[in-house]
């Protein structure tokens, strides 16, 4: 990387569980191309010149919060990067009557004012942009850090992962039948608790990782199929990255979106779950009766993982394409 980089990061004020993957995307490219990480930008000024910074929000209102400060870090010199996870209603926000009358009278709102590049996670978000601004927008897939898990372990004491939104029918079937008291099995889901905040990032997420690898299956739905009203159109979600790093059998529903191809092509990233759920059981049981085809379908999750979907790795594509 050809300028100094800074991360400027929300940890130390935003405590949403989502922000475990934003703080673990910022370690990692951070540790990768010797990054300083801050959540001040005024520690950035002596810093400025050949300078870059990347700001990692969970959704686009997050941008609103250092907006004025963008817009001067960029006026300076510095190359502004913006990466935005939870990249679903850029129309609704950049673009409504207010959004529109407020760019026409102060020139800051504008997109170009405060940003260079701009990086979506899914292609659909890119087209609802407008033409002019589309130029400063990259799409970026999502990532994980593969260096945090050990996916190739061969002790899975957990049945079945269902970790975050699950279809609600199957997982109280699941739990029904595999967390019966007389069964060896266990369903580790999380439909039963909710969780606002999150008081330390590392220790969280070292339990995900941790109940991940235990797992041999694990439940990765398209959430435009099981969330509609949240999740506009299909995604490659987070879980897919994570359970397929963490070598778990991923059991579920394929996303139907346009680089699902290109991002989880290989034989057996989703092996599709039966529409009933009162099915599912007797399914798993016929994987489990298959431990060859369980290890081959582990060990190929794994592999492409750490060659393709690595934040390094990710990163590494936009610095070149961009010349940074």
């Amino acid at each position: 990387m050809k300028k100094k980089l800074f991360i400027l990061s929300d940890r130390s004020r935003n405590l949403h569980p989502a922000m475990c993957c934003v703080v673990e995307m910022e370690n990692a490219i951070s540790n990768g191309f010797e990054g300083k990480i801050i959540n001040n930008i005024g520690l950035l000024q002596k810093d400025l010149s050949n300078s870059c910074l990347l700001f990692t929000g969970l959704n686009f209102r997050n941008i609103e919060e250092h907006r004025s400060s963008l817009v001067e870090l960029k006026q300076r010199g510095c190359t502004v990067i913006i990466y935005v996870f939870d990249a679903w209603n850029a129309n609704s926000y950049f673009y409504n009557y207010r959004r529109k009358l407020k760019s026409l009278v102060h020139p800051s709102y504008n997109i170009s004012s405060f940003c260079s590049i701009m990086c979506v996670p899914f292609p659909c978000a890119r087209d609802h942009f407008s033409e002019s601004d589309k130029r400063l927008v990259r799409y970026v897939p999502l990532a994980v850090d593969t260096t945090l898990v050990s996916g190739l372990n061969a002790q899975r004491p957990i049945t079945v992962l269902g970790y975050g939104r699950q279809p609600t029918d199957l997982t109280q079937v699941l739990s029904k039948f595999l967390n019966a008291p007389h069964r060896e099995n266990i369903f580790h889901h999380t439909d039963h608790m909710k969780i606002s905040e999150v008081s330390d990032f590392l220790m969280h997420r070292r339990h995900f990782w941790k109940l991940a690898q235990s797992s041999l299956f694990a439940l990765a739905y398209d959430p435009f199929c099981t969330h509609p009203q949240r999740f506009p159109y299909s995604i490659v979600g987070q879980r897919w990255f994570e359970c397929l790093s963490a070598g778990c059998v991923v059991v579920g529903r394929r996303p139907t979106a346009s680089d699902t191809d290109e991002l989880i092509g290989w034989q057996d990233a989703t092996i599709e779950a039966p529409n009933d759920p009162q099915d599912m059981f007797c399914f798993l049981s016929d994987l489990i009766a298959s431990p060859a085809r369980i290890a081959e379908i582990r060990a190929r999750n794994v592999e492409q993982m750490k060659a393709r979907h690595d934040w390094i790795h990710r990163f590494s594509n936009l610095v070149a394409a961009e010349g940074i």
